[in-house]
């Protein structure tokens, strides 16, 4: 426990982290505001903040040379951050606002894409780098340092694609192909580079026969997904009990705010900061052009971007193939084209770079500066490019393009949406709705609308229904003759 002048030392360099964070924050949602006010909607928040956290650290490499500040430390983002803070917001917002019905008829082809494919693509850049190292073609490192990046820059992180996806209302199948992907593709990547880490780090495992190592990660993956899974279904459920049970939320908004947080922050973090904690990861992605000591193999950089394309092209285009045998909507070949194009690196990518334990610092520096550079090239190069790309090759859809779009995802969400969920309605309504309707309801989805919705979430009745309307008529009725009442000021100037 640190005391004295060094506790009030680290005291200010913590309070100096959190003024750089918020700070940064602030310039990404004034950003983010100044886009919208200008309609600027082709431009993708994501690219956006990328440029912004850029000039901020090119603003601090300036300070730092110039002697008027440091605030190198401040900027550095250390990977426990991002893995216990800012990624489980993310994950959280993106399986909040999953299109369950879509995900879940098309989770054994996305399955295939996140698991196989990811593989394939990390076997592919490892293997090819490795062979590039030992031709003396590119920068050399060990066959196993080699799987381990290339499992990392397999991890793909669409979020300017799937920002374009709903701007244009492509295809729902071709944006939950994508979109799961890109959710359980983070999970593989993961894994594969915690095995071939492991691998490195612990002899007995080095001389492991292959099948234990592969039983292994398939383990490892196994928990990883349906633990997490169940970990989220149980807490979201003894979170709607207990709102159910207790009433006591009723007359108490403030309250039901509270628990709200505290039951989305037990399994994935302040769930207030969805939305900001992946705009700040683009952020730090720009920061880190000027906040790390680089070491760019311009070899190894270019081999590494051409075997991502080919592994992600080995990946899909096989792979859909085998699918189309077995699906009934098939997976076209626009559609597999656009899948290629839009395998973008992102956060994920990045940070596991930082986590990864190399021997030397000339190869640490050599991995995060090339992982740097393709999270950069994919997101501005790709990401940029996917709106004409998909309009070009989407010509004949011709009520895609006679709107107006929007990339941005803060105005999406941000647009008022009128629906009927089930907790706003009535018993007889509910009943009407879900129950009586045995054509479209069957297995699980008669089980979930007929036992698990009434048990864990509350219901209106007719007469609270009543009762609520004429409260607000009687709340609107006052306040309409309240502002009638009152005397205008042309009617003050007259008195005068």
């Amino acid at each position: 426990i640190q005391t004295g002048i060094e506790a009030e030392v680290q005291q200010q360099n913590d309070s100096m982290k959190i003024f750089f964070i918020l700070l940064v924050l602030g310039f990404c949602i004034l950003l983010t505001h100044c886009l919208l006010r200008l309609n600027f909607h082709f431009l993708p928040e994501s690219i956006a903040v990328v440029f912004l956290g850029a000039a901020i650290g090119g603003i601090v490499k300036i300070m730092q040379t110039a002697g008027v500040g440091n605030w190198l430390a401040e900027e550095m983002l250390s990977p426990n951050t991002f893995f216990l803070m800012i990624l489980p917001p993310i994950i959280f917002e993106a399986g909040y606002s999953l299109h369950k019905g879509n995900f879940f008829q098309n989770f054994g082809s996305i399955l295939i894409f996140a698991v196989f494919g990811t593989l394939i693509s990390a076997l592919f850049v490892g293997g090819g780098l490795y062979l590039m190292g030992v031709a003396g073609i590119a920068y050399n490192l060990t066959l196993n340092e080699c799987f381990a990046f290339g499992s990392l820059v397999s991890a793909v992180d669409p979020v300017a694609t799937i920002a374009i996806f709903k701007a244009l209302n492509v295809d729902p199948t071709l944006n939950m192909l994508v979109f799961g992907e890109s959710i359980l593709n983070d999970a593989v990547a993961i894994v594969l580079t915690n095995t071939f880490q492991a691998l490195k780090a612990d002899p007995k495992l080095a001389t492991a026969s292959s099948s234990t190592v592969f039983f292994m990660a398939v383990g490892d993956f196994l928990r990883m997904m349906f633990g997490s899974a169940l970990l989220g279904v149980g807490i979201a459920l003894i979170s709607a009990l207990i709102s159910f049970l207790t009433h006591l939320f009723k007359k108490t908004p403030s309250l039901e705010l509270g628990m709200m947080f505290i039951f989305a922050y037990v399994p994935y973090g302040l769930a207030e900061s969805l939305k900001l904690s992946e705009t700040s990861v683009f952020a730090y992605l720009g920061l880190a052009i000027f906040g790390f000591e680089h070491n760019f193999q311009p070899a190894f950089v270019i081999w590494s971007i051409i075997l991502l394309l080919v592994g992600r092209g080995l990946n899909i285009y096989p792979l859909s193939w085998i699918l189309n045998y077995f699906r009934e909507t098939k997976i076209t070949k626009r559609m597999q084209f656009i899948m290629w194009f839009s395998g973008l690196r992102g956060a994920i990518c990045y940070v596991l770079s930082l986590h990864l334990e190399l021997d030397s610092v000339e190869k640490r520096h050599v991995i995060i500066t090339t992982s740097l550079i393709i999270v950069l090239f994919t997101i501005l190069v790709l990401g940029g490019a996917t709106l004409p790309v998909v309009k070009f090759l989407q010509i004949d859809d011709k009520r895609s393009f006679h709107r107006n779009l929007t990339l941005s995802k803060t105005e999406e969400m941000g647009q008022t949406i009128e629906s009927d969920h089930i907790s706003e309605l009535t018993e007889e309504e509910y009943d009407e709705k879900y129950l009586r309707d045995d054509l479209h309801l069957r297995g699980f989805a008669y089980f979930d609308a007929k036992y698990l919705v009434p048990f864990f979430t509350r219901r209106i009745t007719k007469r609270e229904l009543i009762q609520n309307r004429s409260e607000m008529q009687r709340l609107t009725n006052k306040w309409y003759e309240e502002v009638r009442s009152r005397p205008s000021p042309s009617d003050e100037e007259t008195e005068i």
